[in-house]
């Protein structure tokens, strides 16, 4: 028989299920309703807290298929029944990253499912992928083809406009960074023009100086008894 191992204990939360992440290691402890929306993102291999936080209402908390995410979410029932309730003010949800980090949030008026778009199917088979991953390990190199043949695809699949709207920020994007290459090279010439370095900020004071300046002065007579100016004073 096999023996079961207790690695840790966490104590003293306010929860009512445990959702397991889809590729292990990783859960998070949840206070559903009726209790008030405790969140612990655990490494339970570790038996560690990743991080705590809360959300109000909360009925669901769902894992991503990848299990790289986590939203958890505040619906109402969409049969009126006996634990049917109004539309709260914290329907919605939040993102959340596994280790915890909120990542977005949205609050709606009537909420009544929150759902992961289904994983599509595996294109290639097991054996592929594992001789894949092994040319991967083998040779770094043949990601980049990977990656170059993915765009490739990409492209096809695009619209002319979009197509072209993306092939421009490519262009964008290697020239800033064939810009900023060529004023890393040009730094030695500029220092030794300039007698100095301006791209050390530390090298800069910056000093606040307020003038006043007394542009005009206007004596006028007050009517204090129907509190408005009578006119300039002769």
């Amino acid at each position: 028989k096999t023996k079961l191992k207790l690695l840790g204990t966490i104590k003293e939360k306010q929860i009512n299920s445990i959702f397991w992440s889809p590729r292990g290691q990783y859960a998070v402890l949840a206070g559903l309703e009726p209790l008030k929306g405790e969140l612990a993102f655990v490494d339970c291999q570790r038996c560690e807290v990743l991080a705590e936080s809360d959300h109000d209402d909360m009925t669901d908390v769902l894992w991503d298929p990848s299990g790289r995410y986590v939203i958890t979410s505040a619906t109402q029932p969409m049969v009126k029944g006996k634990n049917w309730k109004l539309a709260s003010a914290q329907n919605g949800y939040k993102t959340w990253s596994f280790t915890g980090q909120m990542l977005s949030e949205q609050r709606l008026r009537e909420c009544f499912q929150v759902a992961w778009r289904p994983r599509p199917p595996q294109m290639v088979s097991s054996d592929h992928e594992a001789k894949l991953r092994k040319r991967i390990k083998e040779d770094p190199s043949f990601t980049k083809e990977l990656e170059e043949e993915d765009e490739r695809i990409r492209m096809e699949l695009m619209g002319e406009e979009a197509r072209k709207r993306l092939e421009m920020l490519r262009d964008f994007r290697e020239f800033r960074e064939a810009a900023a290459k060529r004023r890393e090279e040009e730094k030695p010439d500029r220092i030794q023009l300039r007698g100095y370095d301006s791209d050390d900020e530390a090298g800069y004071e910056i000093t606040k100086v307020e003038y006043e300046e007394q542009l005009e002065t206007v004596e006028e007579v007050w009517d204090e008894e129907n509190n408005q100016p009578l006119g300039p004073v002769a």
